[in-house]
């Protein structure tokens, strides 16, 4: 039996978006969050797992990378249009990674937590 791979990426258990591995349709359905995407989300860019109240954290990486601006449904299409950047506070896991790293990147650090393995 064939495995169907998700359209989305779950970055870390902890996150309350995922990203699009290609374009997602208006109105597709996403088994894996038990989300249906309520706008077109370019590849790469975010869905909200979860409903997410203004100016609560958006979590990416299980880091803060900024704040709904406004009340959000599953679903949606998350972006600089929902998403307050400004003040975002980075996590103790990026500055351990930074501390530990020579020539830290936020490219590395993406990779190494995408891939390291669940606990």
């Amino acid at each position: 039996m064939k495995k169907e791979i998700s359209a989305v990426i779950r970055l870390d258990a902890r996150d309350n978006v995922v990203v699009a591995r290609h374009e997602i349709p208006a109105e597709t359905e996403i088994p894996s969050e038990h989300i249906i995407t309520k706008q077109v989300v370019p590849m790469g860019h975010k869905v909200a797992a979860r409903d997410i109240k203004k100016g609560e954290a958006i979590l990416k990486y299980d880091t803060v990378i900024g704040y709904a601006a406004e009340d959000t449904p599953a679903g949606t299409w998350m972006h600089s249009h929902n998403i307050k950047f400004d003040e975002v506070e980075i996590t103790n896991r990026w500055r351990s990674f930074r501390r530990a790293s020579r020539q830290p990147s936020w490219a590395m650090y993406v990779r190494m937590v995408a891939w390291e393995p669940e606990m």
